[in-house]
């Protein structure tokens, strides 16, 4: 039997690196119990009382809203179990190292899930269920819940293991009141919005905000149409210093140039609360943001932001990052809990659980929903850039070491916004963080 991964190496990596799971993995094989892949699921028929686990979130009780529907139609219980949201992937990892029952569903978010996938430790889900395949209209986003293992990514045709259920991704937010007011159209390229920031930028207004984060980047890079690396997974040469990483970091600059004094400092958080105050004309965030944009009690610009598909370059493609959530399934758990899991999983995906989602104030992931007479109504304005946007999503550092190439280049960003770096030295260490960290983890080109 391989050794086991303790819990002490497990909070080091995830502090550190990200999950390393690979001698989870195996310990994992060895004690399998070999239950075979089961009977089909998924109906709505009784099921056995199923826990799924979640993170503190502001769409959780939407979420638990929609479970409390599934129960009612159904009669099956699901008991929804909340951690905070760094606590969570800690928790799946001591259920499937302890092989314990607790959780027949674990939430994860993007940046751990290639962990999960490589791991073994979730089941597939047409192992499950055979005839399973991806719910009609349920958005990929960018092959979120698909991994193909014999080449260790994200592909169109590979297993499934995850399904979504958060859809956060970046939209382009700004003041409809104002940009009214100041006879402007919604910008197709940076170059508008940077048009259209140095005209209104005033000691009251700030013509733009974003993070000047990885996260916030990677949209203005994949527009310039450049990358980290030149073809992940099968070519890990070292991309962000050419031409494309070049323009889009002179582009964030000066998109971050019409913003607060120290950038370096704003996070999502701040970023919602200068929206709130009515500070600022535009900017990019993810769509999940509306709702606190929209509430009456925390903001005074409630009803006056409006939502478009992220900018472009003006000789480039719109993009814009995922940030979001799969729920999945414990492989190691019995057969008749996997087959519950999945049938509420199955109904999560529906279109009429998604619109009901929806309505309760969830990031749904069903593009019928985006487009349904629900996105007319005022409340549900930004369904509209969602469902223009899917064909433009890229996943956000998806890398099985991503953990560590976030901690990296934000650190960089932060010297490039604080002064201590210029672009040219910006990019060439970044270049070098990046050669490091593929070179440590044994697939440099």
């Amino acid at each position: 039997m391989a050794p086991t991964l303790t819990r002490r190496s497990f909070l080091s990596s995830t502090a550190k690196t990200g999950i390393s799971f690979t001698a989870l993995s195996a310990y994992l094989a060895a004690c399998s119990s070999g239950t075979g892949a089961g009977t089909a699921a998924g109906d709505g028929s009784s099921a056995a009382p199923i826990t799924a686990v979640l993170p503190e979130a502001p769409w959780l009780d939407s979420f638990r809203q929609v479970v409390s529907v599934y129960e009612d139609e159904t009669g099956n219980t699901v008991d929804v179990r909340v951690f905070p949201f760094d606590a969570v992937p800690t928790q799946a990892f001591n259920a499937v190292s302890q092989r314990s029952k607790e959780f027949d569903i674990f939430t994860l978010a993007e940046g751990f899930v290639g962990q999960f996938y490589s791991s073994e430790v979730l089941a597939p889900m047409t192992e499950i269920d055979p005839s399973f395949t991806w719910p009609e209209g349920v958005i990929t986003y960018d092959n979120l819940g698909r991994w193909d293992r014999e080449r260790g990514w994200f592909d169109p045709e590979g297993t499934i293991y995850g399904l979504p259920v958060n859809g956060n991704i970046q939209l382009f937010l700004y003041r409809r009141d104002l940009y009214d007011e100041f006879g402007l159209e919604v910008p197709e390229t940076w170059e508008d919005v940077l048009n259209i920031a140095k005209e209104h930028d005033s000691d009251q207004l700030q013509g733009y905000v974003m993070r000047p984060r990885l996260f916030d980047f990677m949209a203005i890079l994949h527009g310039y149409g450049g990358d980290l690396f030149a073809n992940p997974p099968d070519d890990y040469t070292v991309t962000i210093d050419d031409a494309a990483g070049q323009a889009a970091l002179e582009t964030t600059i000066q998109l971050v140039s019409h913003g607060p004094r120290d950038p370096q400092t704003i996070e999502q958080p701040e970023l919602t609360a200068l929206f709130q105050t009515g500070e600022v004309l535009q900017g990019h965030a993810v769509s999940a943001t509306h709702a606190l944009l929209d509430d009456p009690a925390r903001s005074k610009v409630a009803g006056k932001i409006d939502y478009a598909v992220v900018p472009r370059p003006a000789d480039g493609e719109h993009a814009s990052m995922t940030g979001a959530l799969v729920q999945a399934i414990p492989a190691h758990l019995a057969d008749e809990q996997k087959e519950a899991a999945l049938a509420f999983l199955r109904w999560l995906m529906t279109k009429d659980a998604q619109m009901r989602y929806a309505e309760a104030g969830g990031v749904v992931t069903h593009q019928e929903v985006y487009e349904s007479d629900l996105a007319d109504e005022s409340e549900y304005r930004y369904m509209k850039a969602v469902s223009d946007s899917t064909e433009y999503l890229h996943g956000f550092a998806r890398y099985t070491f991503g953990a560590k190439i976030r901690e990296a280049l934000d650190r960089r960003f932060q010297e490039l916004f604080t002064g201590s770096l210029g672009v040219d030295d910006g990019l060439t260490k970044m270049r070098t963080d990046l050669e490091e960290i593929v070179k440590a983890e044994g697939v440099a080109s």
